[in-house]
């Protein structure tokens, strides 16, 4: 961004590399239970079928998200851009890419099991789903919104920012715009 009042958010590395790392012993469990599902036993009844289809289902997702982690470690675009014009969100599993800040209807929070998320809520979501070419991330796309209501689930777990400070930002950048703008 050619913006002189840009904030870039860095992707923590060493975050990645511990994430990555999760996803590469996932793998190995996977390929395991593929190989040998028989040495898995459950209560001396062989669970060879149900064994096997956990490996399978540990193969495909620890795999490929290994694989996007590691695309986002080897990656030298910040995590995420904060500007006047809006927000980059490079820090998904599929990127939203650039927001303006006037597709942004509000800024909220939640929390999964132990991890905290920041979403900004999008105006009009489906254009954001309907402009990914690849029909697999749109279908992604569409089951993060169905499932969360949003598209743009913000964790700093990867990011080398603090979940209050992140919220803060955006919050009076959003504030910020809609004052210039005059919009409630």
């Amino acid at each position: 961004m050619d913006n002189q009042n840009t904030t870039e958010i860095k992707s923590s590395k060493w975050r990645l590399v511990i994430m990555l790392f999760g996803s590469i012993l996932f793998v190995g469990l996977g390929v395991w239970f593929v190989i040998d599902p028989a040495s898995m036993n459950e209560g001396g009844h062989p669970a060879s079928t149900k064994v096997f289809l956990i490996g399978l289902a540990s193969l495909i997702f620890f795999g490929s998200t290994g694989i996007l982690i590691l695309q986002q470690l080897l990656s030298k675009t910040p995590g995420l851009i904060i500007s006047d014009l809006g927000v980059t969100d490079n820090t998904g599993v599929i990127k939203i890419g650039f927001i303006p800040w006037s597709d942004i209807a509000g800024i909220t929070e939640s929390k999964i099991r132990r991890v905290k998320f920041i979403h900004l809520v999008l105006k009009n979501p489906q254009v954001y789903i309907d402009r990914q070419e690849n029909s697999l991330k749109r279908r992604m796309l569409q089951f993060s919104f169905n499932s969360s209501g949003t598209l743009s689930n913000i964790s700093t777990m990867t990011l080398k920012i603090n979940q209050p400070k992140l919220k803060m930002l955006l919050e009076k950048r959003l504030t910020a715009y809609r004052t210039k703008h005059s919009i409630q």
